[in-house]
């Protein structure tokens, strides 16, 4: 009895830890067929470009997140990546690099090392609000990432396998047809061998094969409205620095896209060619050249004679034409500064104040007409005359007769409000008096005139004298006779 139930439980046991082994095997059979639908993580986007392009706010959508954030130096995120033919996931690392060149000692932790090099690709991103910044922004990045490839110190065989396999995305590339799928492409094979045939490349193609994937990513696309308002920017513009894009990215093997996160141009189409690139997923969005602001041109569709077609639409510009000739730099002119409101100062207040600037601008030790104004508590015989230099008569002393209201004896009709004319007949006399050698005559030197040439002194004297006789009578003619009081 005792020996048949310690069998039992014996065996109950070994149930126990079939069950548990069965249970552990079929989570691990689970994981590892879940690790087959996983994509590669070691593949890598490094996007330069100066400060202000827009770079990290591009990079957030691919990832997914609206809100754009902005960081300072080397910035890392990751967009999702879904291969929905065989249900693959996985993610894909960014490295955002500061513009900024004093920030040029971060470029070895996001640019790829020796065994990082064929999972890389470069995305050169520049702003379309300033197109005068575009070419040369690109030849500056350019020039950084080829000097860093130069820096690896990399064998022949591997450069060369790196350029070759540059060359043959640019070949192999197949455009949809309308139905959006991409024929198959015949592979052209050696006989006895299994290696395919290196074409010939286009004229302008890849003259610069540097041996990473490029992408360049003109943003900011919806800025084109604003340049032709503010900057009188035309199509043909336009259509020029299409140009100039096309052939910088022929030269260096780089597709061209153009995107706009506030109108969300290109942003899928970009997402899967990138993820086209570096994964090797299918992509088959068409070409687009005819719509201005979501130009998208994959690498190995485009060649100078496709180019041709642009030149052709250019009438003012020529396509040899310097890039800076026509997009230039604006002149950055300083805003003015906003009318202020001017309150209106008081009439009475402002006489005021003339009055004392005036007073201080008198000569020192000569009495001012102003400080001393003729009233009644003054006798009219301390007024100076301000018809003579300095405010002294020089002509005879005249007395003044109380009965005839204030007038000045010696002048016919002089009574009330003769006083103007009375400074004036003592004007023309002082004028009378002058003699030609003094100081302000009309003669020549020596007091006599030139031949041939008016007595301007006697003419000035017969024209002084005929208005004071002119005066006389006007005066004598208005003022009545002074009765017996």
């Amino acid at each position: 009895m005792a020996a048949m139930k310690t069998q039992n439980n014996v065996n109950e046991k070994l149930d126990d830890d079939d069950s548990n082994t069965n249970l552990w095997t079929s989570i691990l059979e689970d994981v590892h067929s879940r690790a087959k639908n996983r994509l590669p993580t070691c593949e890598n986007i490094v996007v330069l470009g100066d400060n202000g392009t827009g770079r990290t706010s591009l990079m957030s959508r691919l990832h997914g997140h609206d809100d754009s954030f902005k960081g300072t130096g080397l910035e890392y995120l990751y967009i999702d990546v879904h291969n929905e033919d065989l249900d693959e996931h996985g993610k894909c690392s960014v490295w955002i690099v500061d513009g900024d060149p004093a920030q040029k000692e971060l470029l070895p932790f996001s640019l790829p090392t020796v065994e990082q090099t064929p999972h890389t690709l470069v995305l050169l991103v520049v702003d379309f609000s300033r197109p005068w910044d575009f070419m040369e922004s690109l030849e500056r990045w350019l020039k950084v990432i080829t000097r860093h490839m130069d820096s690896l110190n990399l064998s022949p065989q591997d450069k060369a396998e790196l350029q070759s396999k540059l060359v043959h995305d640019f070949q192999d590339y197949q455009e949809p047809d309308e139905s959006g799928r991409i024929p198959r492409k015949p592979s052209i094979i050696i006989p006895d061998t299994v290696d395919d045939v290196i074409l010939p490349l286009p004229d302008g193609a890849l003259t610069h094969n540097i041996g990473l994937p490029l992408v360049v990513v003109a943003h900011k696309s919806d800025a084109m409205d604003s340049l032709e308002k503010d900057s009188e920017y035309r199509e043909e513009h336009f259509d020029f620095i299409q140009l100039h894009l096309r052939r910088f990215c022929l030269r260096v093997g780089a597709a061209l896209f153009y995107t706009s996160t506030r109108e969300n141009y290109n942003l899928d189409n970009l997402h899967r060619y990138l993820v086209h690139r570096l994964y090797k997923l299918p992509y088959s969005h068409p070409v687009n050249v005819i719509d201005r602001d979501s130009i998208s041109i994959p690498l190995g569709w485009d060649s100078l004679k496709r180019m041709s077609l642009i030149e052709d639409n250019l009438s003012s510009m020529k396509a040899e034409d310097s890039y800076e000739i026509h997009i230039r730099r604006p002149i950055v002119r300083k805003p003015m500064s906003q009318d202020r409101e001017v309150m209106a100062e008081d009439e009475q207040t402002f006489l005021l104040k003339q009055q004392v600037v005036l007073n201080k601008a008198a000569t020192p030790g000569k009495e001012s007409v102003i400080q001393r104004p003729l009233g009644p508590g003054r006798p009219p015989s301390e007024r100076k005359s301000v018809g003579a230099p300095g405010g002294i008569n020089t002509g005879p002393k005249k007395s003044i007769d109380p009965k005839s209201g204030g007038g000045v004896s010696g002048i016919p009709g002089a009574g009330p409000g003769s006083t103007n004319e009375g400074v004036l007949a003592n004007f023309f006399n002082s004028l009378l008096t002058k003699k030609p050698g003094t100081p302000g005559a009309t003669s020549p030197p020596g007091g006599v005139p030139a031949p041939g040439l008016p007595n301007r002194s006697a003419t000035f004297h017969n024209d002084a004298a005929v208005e004071l006789d002119r005066m006389k009578r006007q005066t004598s003619t208005a003022a009545s006779p002074a009765g017996p009081v």
